[in-house]
C-alpha cells in the first residue's frame, strides 16, 4: 500500500464516526481552554482559536 507521499509504510485509517468523535472531543477541550485566562497576560499574544481541526495556540 502506498500513501500520498509514496511511502510503503502502512497507513492507519479511522472510520468517519471515529474521526467525528475525536474532533468533537478536541473541540470540547479547546472550548475549555478558550474559557480560561490566556497563558500570557502581558504584551502581545494570539487568542485561542478552534479552526475545526486544531486549537490554536
Amino acid at each position: 500500500m502506498s500513501n500520498w507521499m509514496g511511502s510503503n509504510r502502512p497507513v492507519s485509517v479511522l472510520s468517519l464516526d471515529e474521526q467525528r468523535r475525536q474532533l468533537i472531543s478536541e473541540y470540547k477541550r479547546c472550548e475549555l481552554r478558550i474559557g480560561q485566562d490566556p497563558y500570557k497576560l502581558t504584551g502581545l499574544f494570539c487568542n485561542r482559536t478552534w479552526d475545526n481541526i486544531l486549537c490554536w495556540p
